[in-house]
């Protein structure tokens, strides 16, 4: 990712005067020298501010007392972008609001007005930079940390170098001097090396989800042969009723300790005749004529019946519905009672940020107004959305009660004519016991087969858990666990065969030992030849401290760079690194001793060599208190700003300024 600091600007508090542009170049070592107290080392956290850090870190004091909007234009692939963000107002602490321009080169305005949040930019960088919006893993574990999806943000701990860390023993990176910090930056180091890519979180993600599917798929499976075991003694039940009722009197049986297959077959074979035939032909004494309009009415009455039973389904569904979206509605008009009173609040807002009820200075309070307003809004048109539901759901039932009276009134004259029919002969009354019972056995059926149609599915949730097991097969195989490892140790062995590059300039200790970067404990480990083990904080000395972390931050900038894809913006930038060698230099003209300089020009030198081994690609910032003359004689570095009283620019914030 080719995404490189152009300019950092700062517009002031005082509108008469200009804002404060610094320029740098993106293929050198930029160099800002000066004195202590000069604004030098708040530009790492001025830039880190414009891309989104959740803490400022800007210097309390002369800086924010004079600066309302900060920003930095960044280049990122051949285009221009410029991100801007204020304080707060009135206590110039954290603010979200920011600002963003873009295009092929982007003009600086005079003034700025926040377009943006905080949150929108990092969503927006993190897409055009081509984060995953997928959780990592932890090997397995669950942490609070893992919920955090990968973003350009736990990339920052590989571009400052800060001056409280540049010779750290125990923190080698930025931003990972806190627990919670510097376990996201151990989960996704292997993915900000590529040794992860987005595909293969993405399968990830697939496998984590189809792990799942054929949990609960073999669940209901169980389920389902746990209740078929109990099935074939039910179907024997019913098919001997079957007999006792005569419906299977054409059928001789020698055995009928069948199996599951065949009761349902049999019971199968009733059910499509009783589909043909209607009712069995009843004989009994009585005239042709009377048995005729019996068998017509009974087959009305069934009919009626069906239909009445389907009516009744939808008419409690109807309500159910109607219930329900009522009692959501009541839910609704709660919350919007709860939440209008908010419009009054905002009133007592729009000329201070004193809250009215507690006395306290709220700067966010208005923004927090706004967002429980829109919330009240969602919540009435949500309200009306549901008003609408229930009146259709009200029409629905008013229409479905008028088919239920109808079709009742049916049945009941349609019983009437029938009950008249019956008592003329008391042999038919036995005859409607009968037929009641096969309709009564027959609805048993019906039910009893739909179930086993259910329990046919059996074969198709094995057919789903076989896909799937498939599937979940050769995604462990494209992204096992030892490509992943062969990928990750190469580009290891890569990086650390490029940190002893870097670190044989400096000369520390330790250079006899076998130099390994260590992610899992984020520091370096150097292995002897005996097999001793020694990390970074146990070798001592500021000046080995200093070395290693610049050499640990070029070998990793010079791997990415070989890279055809990185997540890592391209630029470097280190905080006065002589600092182990000349804790404060007043004077950047003044002599230093012919050792003293020898050493303090290895840093020079080994930034010199780095901009030449990576053909320019990463950018690099220095800011330092030693003089031009310290380094003059690279090529690849430039002088960008000297900040001394004998300039006419002297420090960060102009004179005028303040």
């Amino acid at each position: 990712m080719e995404l490189k600091i152009l300019k950092v600007i700062l517009w002031p508090k005082n509108k008469e005067f200009k804002y404060r542009e610094l320029n740098f170049r993106t293929d050198k070592v930029n160099v800002i020298t000066g004195g202590s107290g000069r604004g030098k080392s708040a530009l790492i956290s001025i830039i880190d501010y414009c891309l989104g850090s959740s803490k400022i870190r800007i210097p309390t004091g002369l800086i924010r007392q004079t600066t309302e909007w900060f920003g930095v234009v960044i280049s990122f692939n051949g285009r221009q972008i410029l991100l801007a963000r204020t304080l707060s107002k009135g206590t110039n602490e954290l603010s979200n609001d920011m600002f963003k321009d873009e295009g092929q080169s982007v003009p600086i305005p005079d003034e700025i007005t926040s377009n943006y949040t905080v949150d929108d930019i990092k969503k927006l960088l993190n897409k055009v930079m081509g984060y995953a919006d997928i959780e990592m893993e932890n090997n397995g574990r669950t942490s609070s940390w893992e919920a955090q999806r990968p973003s350009y943000r736990n990339a920052i701990s590989l571009n400052f170098q800060p001056q409280y860390i540049i010779a750290n023993p125990s923190t080698l990176y930025y931003k990972a001097d806190s627990t919670a910090d510097r376990e996201k930056l151990r989960i996704i180091f292997p993915y900000l090396i590529n040794a992860i890519d987005n595909r293969t979180l993405e399968l990830r993600e697939e496998l984590k989800l189809l792990k799942r599917e054929v949990l609960m798929l073999s669940r209901e499976l169980k389920e389902k042969q746990d209740l078929s075991q109990s099935e074939t003694a039910e179907l024997k039940n019913y098919f001997n009723l079957a007999k006792e009722l005569g419906l299977l009197k054409d059928y001789s049986f020698e055995n009928d300790d069948l199996n599951k297959e065949q009761y349902t077959q049999y019971l199968l074979q009733i059910q499509e005749k009783f589909k043909e035939d209607q009712l069995p032909t009843i004989e009994v004494g009585i005239t042709a004529d009377m048995v005729n309009r019996l068998t017509t009415l009974r087959e009305r009455e069934y009919d009626l019946s069906m239909r009445l039973s389907t009516l009744r389904e939808r008419s409690m569904t109807l309500k159910d519905l109607n219930n329900s979206a009522i009692e959501y509605r009541k839910s609704l008009l709660i919350q919007s009672d709860r939440t209008k009173a908010v419009g009054w609040l905002k009133t007592l807002f729009n000329s201070t940020i004193i809250c009215p009820l507690c006395g306290s200075n709220e700067e966010h309070t208005e923004h927090y107004l706004d967002n429980i307003q829109s919330v009240n809004a969602s919540i009435s048109e949500l309200g009306d959305q549901v008003e609408d539901s229930v009146k259709v759901y009200s029409s629905e039932i008013v229409k479905t009660q008028g088919q239920l009276s109808q079709y009742e009134r049916e049945l009941n004259n349609l019983r009437r004519e029938v009950g008249e029919l019956e008592e003329r002969d008391t042999e038919f009354k036995r005859s409607r016991q009968a037929v009641t019972s096969i309709f009564r056995f027959l609805g048993r059926v019906d039910q009893i087969l739909i179930n086993l149609n259910s329990g046919n599915e059996n074969r198709e949730l094995m057919e789903r858990i076989v896909g799937k097991e498939e599937r979940i097969k050769n995604i462990e195989t494209e992204i096992s666990d030892d490509k992943s490892d062969q990928v990750k140790r190469f580009a290891l062995a890569k990086i650390s065969e490029y940190i002893r590059v870097y670190a044989e300039i400096f000369k520390p200790e330790k250079l006899d030992a076998n130099i390994n970067l260590d992610i899992d404990n984020l520091t370096l480990k150097f292995i002897s030849k005996t097999g001793a083990r020694d990390y970074l904080w146990e070798i001592g000395s500021g000046r080995n401290f200093m070395a290693y972390h610049i050499s640990t931050m070029l070998g990793i900038h010079e791997y990415l760079a070989s890279l055809e894809q990185s997540k890592v913006p391209s630029f470097l930038m280190f905080d006065q690194p002589s600092q182990v060698y000349f804790p404060e230099i007043n004077d950047d003209k003044a002599e230093i001793g012919s050792e003293d300089m020898e050493e303090l020009k290895r840093i020079f030198q080994a930034l010199d060599l780095f901009v030449t081994r990576t053909k320019g690609k990463v950018q690099v910032i220095l800011l330092e208190h030693a003089g031009e003359t310290s380094w003059k004689d690279y090529q690849n570095l430039t002088k960008v700003y000297r900040w001394r009283d004998d300039e006419e620019d002297k420090a960060l914030i102009p004179d005028e300024w303040y």
